[in-house]
């Protein structure tokens, strides 16, 4: 029966102190506590569900509310283990005023009862019982103990802090996400420091109910570039780095002061269009949104903030119908032409060096270096004696140094190998020691390293453009420039018949499809000896 129906016979039958003293044992959160209620008590409590055990010499109610049969001392909790002639006997007792006890007297119930003897089962039962709520209790303690945060969320409210004076500016006093204490000093204006205070404890009470990232969306764009930028620093080439910088440093004072929160779209897109429209070529343009958009892809993997806000922003077309600049590659008669006017220019400045008495480091062998071998200026630069076997033939580029971050062995040919020692006997001249393992093989004409961001080489190689005869820029605005060698040696292997796969090792390419793209470009004139070429090549496999 119900627990209200229950009550109320019970009421009926017995007094009200009797019910007083009744012991219920209820659930409060993860323990469990004994106490002694009245009848409105109980009744409040069995209404919730709460009430799961009461006295043995009242009916048990379970959690729907619902009363069983009462566990005896000796007996199961459904099946009272009793002798039917004194249960018997019992009945005549109670009906002649007892309680079942003896005629005619009572025992006292509850606390009072007098202790019966426990068979060996009972108390075995007992004993595993207790083990198990000792088990219990050992697991809710560990639990607890593991997650702070959650006793901290269980447990009463962090509060809004205190604010208070200290000195001349307004100070807060309040508990953090972890519940530890903190002090820190706001504002001279107490508006101002009621507005920092919202602002702490609404980030606190996120990122204590795991929303901490929902937060991060309120952070301002330029903290958030300049942690990118300073995790960016040992992940990359220094030159990479530099550029990273000077992009989103571009792009944040176009942008102005802005949170996360606020950079839409719309904003960035209109930023980017504005570059182009000063002359920015669209691939400069992009490089400035994906610069951005992978600042915000890491705060995002990092859980700074909540999401991307400009993932969804298109990208300039900047293929080869939309460049401004294109490169292309030399020539063989070009390159023929280009190599005797560097000799011929190093011959005329190092006469004039000795009419002075001076010695010049000759220059052409640098430049040499870049046709046969397309190697990247800026890795070819940094090439120490170190680094050449002339046993071997070969020259080592150290992953430090290459864009790749990868190290390559390029082999050398027997004009690279005599061009080598003489620039050897050369420095040793200028340097006036013989040049250590660690000096750089390419030195400037007046024997001091090349800059990375230098203006020298690139005079250098504009007056040799224009002593061999050679357009810097053509009438359909191709250009020829410093780099543009890179793709010259690439065609070259090309045209003698070197698969692209070789060409890509020695490009230090990652993938074949750029050397394909922007390194190799086939003229009218290659199409035309293939062509030729098809006919002769069937008939010697005929014939063979």
């Amino acid at each position: 029966m119900r627990v209200s129906a229950w009550l109320r016979t019970c009421a009926a039958k017995r007094s009200c102190s009797a019910i007083t003293r009744t012991t219920f044992r209820t659930r409060s959160g993860s323990c469990s506590r004994t106490r002694s209620t009245s009848i409105a008590t109980a009744r409040y409590w069995s209404s919730r569900g709460c009430i799961s055990r009461c006295c043995a010499a009242w009916p048990r109610v379970s959690g729907d509310g619902h009363a069983i049969r009462p566990r005896r001392r000796g007996g199961s909790a459904y099946a009272p283990r009793a002798d039917p002639a004194a249960a018997g006997a019992r009945a005549v007792a109670t009906a002649s005023g007892g309680n079942g006890r003896g005629p005619g007297r009572r025992v006292p119930r509850g606390r009072h009862a007098p202790r019966q003897p426990r068979s060996a089962a009972a108390r075995s039962r007992g004993v595993g019982a207790a083990r198990v709520r000792e088990r219990r209790r050992r697991r809710v303690r560990a639990a607890a103990a593991c997650d702070r945060g959650a006793r901290l969320m269980r447990g009463r409210a962090l509060g809004p802090g205190r604010l208070y004076r200290r000195g001349d500016q307004w100070a807060l006093d309040w508990r953090d996400a972890t519940g530890r204490r903190q002090h820190r000093s706001l504002s001279h204006d107490r508006r101002t420091a009621e507005r920092i205070r919202s602002e702490l404890i609404h980030k606190r009470d996120l990122e204590r109910a795991g929303l901490g990232i929902e937060a991060g969306q309120e952070t301002p764009l330029a903290e958030l570039v300049a942690s990118y930028i300073e995790d960016l620093r040992p992940r990359v080439c220094p030159r990479h780095h530099e550029l990273v910088e000077a992009r989103l440093t571009r792009l944040l004072a176009k942008l102005g002061p802005v949170r996360v929160q606020d950079l839409k779209p719309m904003l960035v897109t209109r930023a980017r269009n504005e570059f182009a429209a000063a002359g920015a070529a669209p691939r400069t343009a992009n490089l400035m949104i994906d610069s951005l958009g992978a600042c915000l892809r890491w705060a995002a993997r990092n859980e700074l903030i909540a999401k991307n806000p400009i993932a969804n922003v298109e990208r300039l077309p900047d293929g080869p119908a939309h460049a401004t600049r294109r490169r292309r590659p030399l020539t063989d008669d070009e390159s023929a032409r280009l190599l005797a006017a560097i000799d011929a220019d190093d011959h005329r400045l190092a006469m004039a060096a000795e009419v002075d008495g001076r010695v010049r480091v000759p220059q052409a062998p640098f430049l040499r270096f870049l046709v046969t071998l397309g190697t990247r200026y800026g890795e070819t630069r940094l090439i120490a004696w170190s680094a050449v076997d002339f046993e071997r033939r070969t020259i080592v580029l150290r992953a430090e140094t290459t864009k790749s971050r990868k190290q390559r062995v390029i082999p050398l040919n027997d004009e690279l190998i005599a061009m080598l020692r003489a620039l050897q006997a050369l420095q040793a001249r200028a340097l006036g020691r013989v040049p250590r393992a660690e000096d750089l093989v390419f030195l400037t004409a007046h024997a001091r390293p090349w800059c990375e961001p230098s203006n020298n080489i690139r005079r250098i190689f504009d007056r040799v453009l224009r002593r061999a005869g050679i357009r810097r820029v053509d009438p359909d605005g191709t250009s020829v420039d410093l780099h543009a060698l890179r793709g010259t040696a690439a065609t070259r292997w090309a045209r003698r018949g070197v698969p692209i796969s070789i060409a890509q090792r020695m490009l230090g390419h990652s993938d074949v499809r750029t050397t394909a793209a922007h390194y190799i470009r086939v003229e009218v004139e290659d199409l035309r000896v293939a062509l030729e070429g098809a006919p002769a090549a069937a008939r010697r496999s005929e014939s063979a």
